[in-house]
Formats: structure tokens, sequence, C-alpha cells
């Protein structure tokens, strides 16, 4: 199949998201005449620390927290290995979700190395805890789910973490600008962000550590970050994602409306032009703007994907971050999907330039490469 001309449809927003051009124009003086170091004490690092501080500041009042209680980083990685392998109370036990992003499960087995007792806790077919932790330790369950679109509910299991003495802390980057959070109503005692997940730039993100957690940095050097993060800031970055996420939490009502009648819309002509698709986690609560599918007949992930994207159509099996992966999807089979068809999921995710018509593009173009394959009957 010959590859087409025509600008590519993007529907993988939930590994990454086109920067907001409000983003880039707030960007762009402190990647050209703007270019002093914020820990400078001349005047040109004062503009940049008073443009950090005014971001963090920004930041902060979206999510309901305290200036201090915010630390820059390079995004969602290093947020999350910060929390995990940083806080003190970690050393009592760690617990995670079986359905985490590789930067938690990964961080959880190094610890898990290096003698700290690991607890996994499972989830049923719809993606949801079959368990409440216990504790005392450190417990990291995320908000949203980046492969299947579930929702956690992060505010009983901060209530129930509190309860056994335990510190909570969320993966937040696939809600944050999605969904709306005040950390101390939900009882967040850490959280990590990463900006170019709701239309800011790559390499940048944050830490929320309430006031009175416990943290030992992971990266030494300067002071910068109360001493938690060593490392000149991205300035650039730091200002372009307060920016991206006030844009997202502006449009927050109408876009989750726009998205989820666009996701249920596609969802909803797919089942009825090829019923032996099965929707993950449908029963449950799910974010507005993902959709996870598995494909029948056997037929794998990768070979739909590369069909789609011959036409010029962008959607991905999972987790960016494990690209290449021959294993199925740790998710689908922490849900108990068998193993064979745990190799057939499909995700697509909308966003902000998403347009009403791409779902029924997109079905058109699988009901098409389902019936090439012998595996659809329409």
């Amino acid at each position: 199949m010959a590859a087409v001309s025509r600008k590519p449809l993007y529907l993988d927003y939930n590994s990454t998201t086109p920067m907001r051009p409000q983003v880039f124009e707030a960007m762009k003086p402190w990647l050209t005449t703007e270019y002093g170091n914020p820990s400078s004490t001349h005047q040109a690092g004062q503009q940049a620390r008073k443009a950090v501080e005014t971001a963090r500041e920004r930041l902060a009042r979206l999510l309901g927290a305290r200036p201090l209680e915010i630390l820059f980083s390079s995004g969602g990685t290093e947020s999350v290995n910060l929390a995990l392998k940083g806080t003190v109370a970690a050393k009592n036990g760690l617990q995670v979700a079986t359905t985490e992003h590789h930067c938690v499960l990964r961080s959880a087995e190094a610890m898990a190395r290096s003698g700290v007792k690991l607890k996994y806790l499972e989830v049923d077919g719809q993606g949801q805890l079959r368990q409440n932790p216990e504790g005392p330790g450190l417990v990291s369950v995320m908000h949203v789910n980046n492969e299947t679109g579930v929702i956690h509910p992060v505010g009983s299991i901060a209530k129930v973490s509190h309860e056994n003495k335990s510190i909570y802390h969320c993966d937040t980057v696939q809600s944050f600008g999605k969904i709306k959070i005040n950390v101390k109503e939900l009882g967040l005692d850490l959280m990590s962000v990463a900006a170019h997940k709701f239309g800011g730039p790559k390499g940048v993100g944050f830490l929320y550590k309430s006031d009175g957690i416990d943290l030992f940095p992971q990266m030494t050097g300067g002071e910068q970050e109360q001493g938690l993060r060593a490392g000149t800031e991205n300035v650039a970055g730091i200002v372009g994602m307060a920016v991206a996420a006030e844009l997202a939490m502006a449009e927050l009502a109408s876009e989750s409306a726009r998205l989820k009648a666009l996701r249920d819309h596609f969802e909803a002509e797919l089942l009825r032009k090829v019923p032996e698709i099965r929707i993950n986690g449908a029963l449950g609560p799910r974010i507005h703007n993902t959709s996870s599918f598995l494909l029948p007949g056997g037929v794998e992930s990768d070979l739909m994907i590369m069909r789609l994207d011959a036409e010029g159509i962008l959607v991905s099996a999972g987790s960016a971050c494990a690209a290449g992966a021959i294993e199925p999807s740790h998710v689908l089979k922490a849900m108990g999907v068998p193993d064979d068809l745990a190799k057939c999921g499909l995700r697509v995710s909308f966003g902000w330039a998403s347009q009403d018509s791409d779902g029924d593009v997109l079905v058109a173009a699988l009901v098409s490469a389902l019936r090439d394959l012998g595996k659809a009957a329409v």
C-alpha cells in the first residue's frame, strides 16, 4: 500500500501532544533574547528567576497547592523516580498497582533489588484495584492509566493509605489537564506531571510534594529546587508548561465534553461495523479521550499500526515508552487478557487539535484493513 502525501491524522495524544501555539510564543523569548541562568545574581539571571517563580505560582494555584510544593523536573519519569526513590517512608515498604507505567514499575523493581519490600496491588478485569493498600510505607497508584484510560478513585486510595500510615504518590501524567485536580481535597502527598501530555513542551514536568513530606535528592549538585533537584532549571520549558496548564484548565469542561462525544461516537461506529471488537475497561470509569480495544481474529497491533501509518493515520499499541517491545501489554495481562489477545490491543487517544470527523476516518480505515486481512465480515 503506497504512503499518502496528506498530513497525518494524529490520534496518539496519550503518547505526546502537539504544542499549542500560545505555548511556543510564550517560550520564544526564553529561547532567544532572555538567556540568563536563574541562579545568577545579575539582572539577566534575576529575570529568569522571576519567570520560574511566576510559573511555579501559577501551577500551584491550579492545584490548590503552595508554590514551595512544586518541584520542577525534566518530566514525568524523573518526577516518579524522585517520588519513589527519594521518599523516606519507602524504607517501610512500597506498594504499586500492576498496571502502573513502566517508570513506576521499573523504579519499584530497582528499589526491591536494594532491599525495599515491594508488594503489587492486583486489578480486576476493568483495571480497578482488587485490594486496598496496606501500610505503613509508600503507595503509588496512578490517576489515569496511560493505555486503557481507566480512572482510579485516587481520593479513596489516599484516604485508605493515610489510615494505614502510608504516604501516597499519584502519577497524574495522563490526567493533569484533563481532570480537575485539587491536591488538598484529594489528599495527595506526591504527584507527578509531564508538560508534553497537555500541549506543553517535552523535557519538562514537576513533582508536587506536600509540605512536610521528607524527600532526599536523586540528582546531586547545586541547590536548585530546594536542594532536591540539582541542575539549571529549563526556564523556557517551565514558562511554556505553565501556559499550557492554564489553557488546558480553562478549556477543561468544554474539551472533556467534546472529546467524550468524539470517543463515544468512534466506539459506537466501530462496534456497529465490527461487533467482534472488545473495548478494554468499558464497564468502569475511563478518561474521556481514550479508547483501548482488542482487534479481532488475532490481528496483532504492530501489523495494524503499520497499515494505518501507511495511510497517514497514527495510533499506538499503548505506552510510547514500550515501543518496539515484543511482549504483550503488561496492563492488559494484569486485567486478565490472555497473552495472545493482549498482543492485539490498540490505543486511540484524541486531543485538543482533534476534529469531529477523525473517528469516522479511523473506523473506515480499520474496517478496510480488517477486510483485507480477512478478519471482518463487513
